[in-house]
This record gives C-alpha cells, structure tokens and sequence, in this order.
C-alpha cells in the first residue's frame, strides 16, 4: 500500500521530540505557520493532516519553522529517539511518517 505514496523528504526528530515538515510539502497541504494539525498513528505509521474538523486526535499547532511536536504517547509507543530519521510521504491530503531505521 505504501507504494502508492509519494516519497516527498526526510526528516529528524529533535531533541524536544518536534519534526519540521519540508517547506514543498507545506505549501503542497497549504499549511502555514499557525494552522492547526492533527497526529494519529494507524499501525505503526504516523499521520499528520491539517485539522478541519473538531476531533479527538492529538490536536498540535505548526510552528513559524514548520515543525510540530509528536505527542508523547506516540514516543512512547513507537520507543521514537532524538535523532530518529523519517520518510515522509504525501497523499491527497496527509504526511504519512515512517521511520527508516525503524526496528520492528
């Protein structure tokens, strides 16, 4: 299934657990500094979508840098560290986030 994405970047997970969203696929969901994004997990990939709706999914605000911050239960979760490495994917309207040095 993942096939089907387009692999759009990377990126690395800070020290502060935030990852910034490559500016092409900013401008390509139209997110700006400000909006607000939901993060959710479906199977072991993260999603990040702008948020349209009220919903009861980790709501996160995208940063003046685009970076958002992943909630702590989906570190937990997923054993994340500071300097993991990530594939981000684009599809009509989600990033979808896989780890590349994932270990499961």
């Amino acid at each position: 299934m993942r096939k089907n994405y387009s692999l759009r970047g990377t990126c690395t997970l800070s020290n502060g657990y935030t990852i910034t969203i490559p500016k092409l696929i900013r401008e390509s969901l139209n997110l700006t500094s400000g909006d607000e994004v939901t993060i959710s997990l479906k199977s072991k990939d993260l999603i990040i979508q702008k948020l349209y709706k009220d919903t009861l999914e980790n709501n996160m605000i995208l940063n003046d840098r685009g970076s958002v911050k992943i909630p702590q239960e989906f570190i937990k979760l997923l054993s994340l560290e500071s300097g993991d490495v990530f594939n981000l994917y684009l599809t009509n309207s989600n990033i979808i986030i896989l780890r590349i040095n994932a270990k499961f």
